[in-house]
């Protein structure tokens, strides 16, 4: 009897630290990534009204490999720096909680939503990790939402705030059009490299 309860008691220690371990590791990943979105921010090409950056493909790599939950809370942490004044939004030190009144910000905020459908829909549904092809749908799936959300709220900024008229056309091609082949680009390569990472790194358990 007094066999059994030891196991047990050891059982439950191991739980424990495995607990503690993955809690760590969830810590850990989720800090990194947020350093990669800002390291991605400062790689920009000043392009008006939205400029160029290396955010989105870090975004997309994030969420697919840290899931909808990690990869969610690194952007809102990345978003959360920016907006009390640490320099992560642009290379020329965009921050603080003006920002939101940047036509760009939408895209911002888009990162969000999109990083929760993406981690949702690469999710793997059986034992082993997603498929190429369920990632690549999933960042095309993220790439929509944060372009969506982005030129609606350049939109209502522009016309609301600056006191600016756009037509649709102008909001299409300059805050979409433009970067949509990059994108398409990044879209393929974030989820080839993710499918090589994602059985190391594994935090929806």
């Amino acid at each position: 009897m007094d066999i059994e309860t030891s196991e047990v008691q050891n059982i439950d220690k191991e739980k424990k630290y495995n607990k503690k371990i993955i809690s760590t590791k969830r810590i850990v990943f989720s800090a990194l990534f947020t350093a990669l979105i800002v390291i991605g921010s400062y790689i920009t090409i000043d392009i008006q009204p939205v400029p160029f950056t290396m955010q989105v493909p870090f975004v997309l790599l994030t969420s697919l490999l840290l899931g909808p939950v990690w990869g969610t809370i690194s952007v809102v942490i990345y978003i959360y720096l920016g907006l009390v004044g640490v320099p992560v939004f642009s290379s020329k030190g965009g921050a603080g909680i003006t920002y939101v009144f940047k036509p760009s910000f939408g895209y911002i905020l888009g990162f969000v939503i999109a990083s929760i459908a993406i981690g949702l829909i690469s999710k793997s549904k059986g034992n082993g990790p997603p498929s190429f092809k369920r990632m690549v749908f999933a960042n095309f799936i993220g790439i929509v939402i944060i372009y969506a959300i982005g030129m609606l709220y350049m939109y209502l900024i522009m016309k609301l705030y600056l006191n600016v008229e756009p037509t649709a056309k102008v909001i299409f091609v300059s805050g979409c059009l433009m970067f949509l082949p990059k994108e398409f680009v990044f879209v393929i390569l974030t989820a080839l490299l993710a499918v090589k990472l994602k059985p190391h790194i594994n935090l929806e358990n």
